[in-house]
């Protein structure tokens, strides 16, 4: 079996972060998007190459409410054991710069992932609009990551 080729999207987003995370230090680096636009893809990757934990914020979310929520509770506890040992942690998810608010966590990098063709489900559609202008990062994030899905 042939190893993978990495594309040279994900090969600079990892050396634009791996600049700014030496040394490594209490850091919260977040990656926002809408729904199956490649966020824990690109989260996972982002772990492998700086070897840095991801937290997969989707685990946290309720399923008890008709808005998307995330147990903030587990999510804090999560992201407390990282930066207790004074290490960086990256997390990922839908609605993440709204999840970190309510821990009053501001992210020190965002990184926006957009996909060509992939808006979000229909159902999220308008809280994704809501909440891109509640979240200014969510719209301006310190790096834009763009891919066009091969599927």
């Amino acid at each position: 079996m042939r190893p993978r080729e990495i594309s040279p999207e994900y090969q600079a987003v990892a050396a634009w972060l791996r600049e700014r995370v030496l040394p490594w230090r209490t850091l919260t680096i977040a990656i926002d998007g809408v729904d199956h636009a490649g966020k824990s893809s690109l989260g996972r990757f982002l772990s492998w190459q700086l070897g840095m934990p991801v937290i997969e914020a989707d685990c946290t979310l309720k399923s008890d409410s008709r808005e998307v929520t995330h147990d903030t509770e587990l999510m804090g506890r999560l992201l407390a054991g990282r930066h207790n040992m004074n290490r960086p942690v990256i997390i990922e998810g839908v609605f993440v710069l709204r999840a970190l608010a309510n821990l009053n966590i501001e992210p020190d990098f965002v990184i926006g992932v957009r996909a060509k063709g992939r808006r979000g489900s229909l159902n999220l559609q308008y809280a994704f609009r809501k909440y891109r202008s509640a979240y200014i990062r969510a719209k301006t994030p310190d790096y834009q990551f763009n891919w066009v899905p091969t599927e």
